[in-house]
């Protein structure tokens, strides 16, 4: 074999052995990202009925940031429902 094609043969498994690699890596912090949404949804949850208990209005405020929550709550589940059925990105 020419060095030229070794070369060329020895670089193209090396990448192949480092793309291998970070697969796993890759899904691992996928596993890890889905986690933290999942625990980000039960945070938010926990604020929107702390701010539902509140005597006080805040002239309405207080009711719109709730509603922003929810809808934030709304996102995250959708995300975490299109990274489902489409995969990474």
């Amino acid at each position: 074999m020419e060095r030229k094609a070794f070369l060329a043969t020895a670089a193209g498994a090396a990448a192949l052995g480092v793309a291998a690699a970070a697969a796993p890596a890759a899904a691992r912090l996928d596993e890890a990202s889905d986690r933290n949404i999942r625990f980000m949804i039960k945070i938010i949850n926990a604020v929107i009925d702390d701010l539902g208990q509140d005597a006080h209005d805040y002239g309405g405020y207080r009711v719109r940031a709730i509603a922003n929550l929810q809808a934030a709550v709304s996102n995250l589940n959708t995300g975490l429902r299109y990274e489902e059925t489409h995969g990474a990105g």
